[in-house]
């Protein structure tokens, strides 16, 4: 766990501080902590405030996620934690106080946002930085989510492995739900034949990457030279510039900008293209597609260094002659 936690606080007044919801864009609502600025100090001191923070992810939260004076490190919750939800989409949280039910095997997959797989026990050193894919069953769709806490325990219920016709196996305790086609179903009520939801991307497994150059000032400079662009006034210092001061130069094949770049790439050569207004003019790069995905993209070209426009979205009725009718 790190030492201490740096992220921003507004004060409101002597015995009130906003954690912002621009902290995370998961966050639906602002953190609000009761503290005194000496108590202020000590509360820093562990990730308690994360956990503020992480309490502000929950569907349906209302006003704010709270923290009292008495606020520490916590389960889910920090301990001191306050949080209400709507009766129509909000939810009831065992874990906000901590349980030990809904166990999975330390060897259990997990997929990670960027497409590869970890097994539970290997993110106890890396959790407080990493995201995981989840499944919303509201949004249907899978969704980022940070984690709110790494706990490990030898189970007191028991444990059953499943496996399926064709061919998954998963080991859990034996209330650990499963999806199925009558909702969330605990392991021990589940019957040879019942069937259960298995999401069809496995990932790929993880492997370490290599500190290798792909791209250095070098190759840069090579490139533009090729291109005549070598010599046209400042322009080539400014970009050697841009991409230094993001951290794109040198790129490796462990710079955690690399996966970004890479879906960049895979974006522009699908619904996206890049054109210049002119000879001389900047390059422009643009990308088309539902909403949710132009402001996921939105996000992935953030981790790179870079911000771009608002989704713009427009509507038109036309229709195109063809030779065939």
């Amino acid at each position: 766990m790190k030492e201490s936690w740096d992220g921003p606080l507004n004060k409101i007044d002597d015995y009130r501080w906003e954690i912002p919801k621009s902290y995370n864009s998961g966050m639906r609502v602002p953190g609000l902590i009761y503290a005194s600025s000496n108590l202020l100090e000590k509360i820093r001191q562990d990730q308690a405030l994360e956990q503020v923070a992480n309490v502000a992810f929950l569907p349906g939260i209302v006003g704010h996620s709270l923290a009292m004076p008495d606020i520490h490190w916590g389960y889910g919750f920090c301990v001191g934690g306050v949080a209400a939800t709507t009766l129509d989409n909000g939810i009831i949280s065992p874990g906000g106080i901590g349980f030990d039910i809904n166990c999975l095997s330390s060897d259990a997959l997990i997929l990670h946002p960027l497409g590869y797989t970890l097994k539970i026990k290997e993110f106890e050193k890396i959790w407080l930085e990493e995201k995981i894919s989840c499944f919303d069953f509201e949004k249907e769709d899978l969704i980022n989510s940070k984690i709110i806490n790494f706990f490990k325990k030898f189970p007191d219920n028991e444990v059953y492995k499943i496996t399926t016709k064709t061919g998954k196996t998963i080991t859990a305790t034996e209330d650990h739900p499963f999806y199925t086609k009558d909702g969330m179903i605990p392991l021990n009520k589940l019957k040879v034949g019942d069937e259960l939801a298995i999401y069809p991307f496995e990932g790929v497994p993880y492997e370490e990457s290599s500190s290798e150059i792909i791209l250095n000032e070098e190759k840069i400079k090579e490139l533009l030279l090729k291109l005549g662009k070598g010599n046209n006034g400042n322009g080539l210092n400014q970009i050697l510039s841009h991409l230094k001061k993001r951290g794109l130069l040198p790129l490796r094949y462990n710079s955690p900008q690399l996966p970004y770049i890479l879906k960049i790439m895979g974006y522009v050569f699908g619904d996206g293209n890049i054109h210049f207004a002119n000879k001389k003019g900047k390059g422009a790069t643009s990308f088309y597609g539902k909403s949710e995905d132009l402001e996921e993209i939105k996000r992935d070209i953030t981790h790179i260094g870079y911000n771009c426009s608002r989704v713009y979205s427009r509507t038109r009725d036309h229709k195109i002659d063809t030779l065939y009718g």
